[in-house]
Formats: C-alpha cells, structure tokens, sequence
C-alpha cells in the first residue's frame, strides 16, 4: 500500500476550511436575517408609538375631528417607513378626561425567523397613548 505524502507546508488539512464554512455559513446567515427582522420590528413599533403618541396629541384637542386624527395617523406612520394600513381606535373624547388613541398596524417577518414568530404569537405591532383632553 502506497501512503500519500503531504507536500512540503502542508499540513493534510487543506479542506477544513471548507467544511467549516458550509457548516457555519448558514448559521450566520439565520443569525443576520434574524438581526435585520428583529430591527425592522423595532424600527415599526418605534414609529406606531409616535404616531400613537401624535394622535393623542391631537385628540386632546377640542377643535379637531376623528377623521384628521386618523388622517395625521396615517400620514406619521407612511413617514415613518411604515406602509401598512393601521387600524386605530380612538377613545371618548370628554372634558378634563383622559383620552386614548390605540394604533395597531399587521407586522410580517420576512426570514425564517417567522417561524419562531408564530410561536410567540408576533403578528402585530401596537401602541396607546392617553392624554388629558382640554376644555
């Protein structure tokens, strides 16, 4: 039986590497898609709660109807990055009473990091903000 020689500097683990890679290559690739969803939903919460918290702003006002509040909603969040129509809910608008605005908005991961998101029950983002209203 003939035994084959390493060439001089070698070491006989030249393909190492290789497997390495095909192994772990993946694994960061799961790990960056996970990084770049999870800040697409940060970024999307970030810009519900403003838009929450300017409609509430303006619900607190006495001389400004529902529809420009949902208008202002709306236009916050396409501002934001956010291109999901929202589902807002705008609480009773009493004197000297605290008044609610709710914004929630469908909130889908791109990766495979959906699976997980069905597990945690992930398929919204939502935000409230309650201010006191002006006479």
């Amino acid at each position: 039986m003939h035994r084959i020689r390493a060439r001089k500097g070698q070491t006989g683990e030249s393909g190492y590497a290789a497997v390495e890679t095909a192994l772990l290559l993946p694994l960061f690739l799961l790990i960056l898609m996970g990084v770049i969803d999870f800040s697409r939903l940060y970024w999307t919460q970030s810009s519900v709660t403003a838009a929450a918290v300017e409609g509430a702003r303006l619900a607190i006002l006495a001389d400004v109807s529902e529809s420009e509040i949902n208008t202002t909603i709306a236009q916050h969040l396409v501002n934001g990055g956010v291109s999901e129509i929202p589902k807002i809910e705008i609480g009773p608008r009493v004197p000297l009473e605290p008044v609610s605005v709710k914004v929630s908005v469908n909130f889908d991961f791109i990766t495979l990091i959906a699976v997980f998101a069905d597990i945690f029950k992930i398929d919204a983002v939502t935000a409230t903000s309650v201010m006191i209203h002006e006479r």
